[in-house]
């Protein structure tokens, strides 16, 4: 048998498999320490790493037995996609320290059977980027990851422009300078969605295309990109005085800002009759207008969300699931235990991190008030299983309608729509407003300690505090002081 294919590593000698060698001078010539049966075992020990594959005698860790061959290699990431295998490989030849043909006939078929494996993948340089997106598609198109359709549609949407001006490349051509040279490109225009560019997300949408293509098809290629950094886009959130706006124009009412000689907002207050009709004077004139009782009962669910979202801090996707304790199919408030579960029990935990909490005691008794509501008959209405439904019962797929979002947050002077979101975003900032520790507040998100910190910044504000005092010489506790003394003296005169 040949055995000059056996490669040359840095920490030993070629294995010279000659049958007059005795056990001591063949562990010598495989850089291993030579084996007695009065040693200790040596078990662990590390050395350098190679990069080819290579046989190595390893020794038993019981004393006495002798130890075998095995076949070590560090394979690159083309070798990894191609074998479906670890970087390290480290696998038993099955043969002894002296069944040294056994061990370099299994050592060559490894090399070999590497070879004619990584020479099967498919070159890049022929699959043109047009199958890669056509195989993407139908994948979306067939429900992956259990996208509801109006993700699948945003999917696909990022996808066209990227067929369009990358449709008649090679897979082979997409390199991190392509995708700099597109993303320049595609900078100038900014997703309304996430406020973006919306270049950075075509090259996501790319590069999973590409990654699913790579899962079903074998590559001899390992394929590059550029990914510019996405910025933290900034968020919205509500004080509380802008959240009681925004409950009270749920009610119908209508907001008027106050505004001093300069033009700034100073304040807020309630639209009444007077300002419709200068006429009327007295009570009549200060009666508040309301919207007509249509518009009202359509705002009558945004109250729903609005307590649901700030008393829960879930998402938009678990508002919308969150179930009357019947079932328990889904997301459900759970009366016995006075828990909020997120998700259905024994679901699959996601990135998206949906953990059990304590219900507020006050949201448990919204909820109780609001089956008793929805329990009672009404013609052509089924009996609705979630807490946010539309009018006729049935769960929403998506969220309430824009367009009257719109119009609620007009009414409160806000000034865009408040979206679900918005009042998960409220209730980190009251929390961290109010001292809660992180690691509290980290628990009733679900989200992870850095995810916190990089969103809302330095979450100890009254450490932020105590600097202002030392630097203005405690003028803000004397200045909490002033104010209290003289509340006190108004009152005792």
């Amino acid at each position: 048998m040949d055995l000059s294919n056996i490669p040359r590593t840095e920490q030993a000698q070629p294995i010279v498999f000659d049958r007059d060698l005795p056990p001591e001078t063949l562990c010598a010539i495989a850089g291993v320490r030579p084996y007695t049966p009065d040693d200790i075992p040596f078990v662990g020990h590390r050395r350098k790493a190679r990069e080819r594959p290579c046989l190595r005698l390893r020794e038993s860790e019981t004393p006495g037995v002798p130890g075998r061959w095995y076949i070590e290699d560090r394979l690159d990431a083309r070798a990894q996609r191609a074998l479906g295998r670890s970087e390290r490989v480290r696998e038993s030849t099955g043969c002894g320290l002296l069944d040294r043909a056994g061990a370099a006939a299994r050592f060559l078929a490894y090399v070999e059977d590497k070879r004619q494996r990584i020479l099967a993948c498919v070159r890049p340089q022929d699959i043109p980027l047009v199958a890669v997106f056509d195989a993407y598609r139908e994948h979306l198109e067939f429900g992956a990851h259990n996208l509801t359709p109006a993700t699948t549609r945003g999917y696909l949407m990022w996808l066209i422009p990227v067929v369009r001006l990358c449709g008649a490349l090679m897979l082979g051509d997409v390199t991190p300078k392509m995708c700099k040279r597109y993303e320049k490109q595609r900078s100038q225009e900014i997703d309304r969605r996430y406020g973006t560019p919306i270049g950075l997300t075509e090259i996501g949408t790319l590069r999973q295309a590409v990654n699913h293509f790579q899962d079903g098809t074998p590559l001899n290629y390992n394929v590059r990109y550029y990914i510019p950094q996405r910025d933290t886009p900034p968020f919205q959130w509500l004080t509380r005085d802008e959240m009681a706006r925004y409950l009270w124009a749920c009610r119908g009412r209508i907001a008027v800002a106050i505004t001093d000689a300069d033009g700034n907002v100073v304040g807020h207050r309630w639209r009444v009759a007077r300002d419709d009709d200068p006429s009327l004077t007295g009570p009549e004139g200060d009666r508040r207008v309301l919207r007509d009782r249509e518009e009202i009962a359509k705002r009558r669910m945004e109250i729903r969300r609005v307590l649901l979202g700030i008393y829960s801090a879930s998402r938009h996707r678990v508002l919308i699931e969150i179930e009357y304790d019947r079932a328990c199919a889904r997301a459900h408030l759970s009366f016995i235990e006075n828990r909020l579960h997120r998700k259905a029990r024994g679901a699959r935990d996601t990135s998206k991190r949906r953990p059990t909490i304590p219900a507020v005691p006050k949201l448990s008794r919204f909820v109780l008030n609001w089956g008793r509501a929805d329990a009672a008959p009404r013609p052509g209405r089924r009996r609705p299983t979630t807490i946010l439904h539309r009018a006729d019962g049935e769960p929403y797929k998506n969220g309430i309608g824009r367009k009257l979002l719109g119009r609620i947050a007009a009414d409160a002077c806000l000034d865009k729509p408040v979206n679900s979101h918005v009042f998960r975003h409220t209730t980190a900032m009251w929390l961290k407003i109010e001292g809660v520790a992180i690691m509290v507040a980290s628990n009733f998100l679900g989200i992870d300690i850095e995810t916190l910190t990089r969103h809302y910044g330095t979450w100890d504000e009254l450490s932020m505090l105590q600097a202002i005092d030392a630097l203005t010489g405690g003028r803000r506790q004397k200045e909490g002081l002033r104010k209290r003394r003289d509340a006190w003296e108004a009152w005792a005169a």
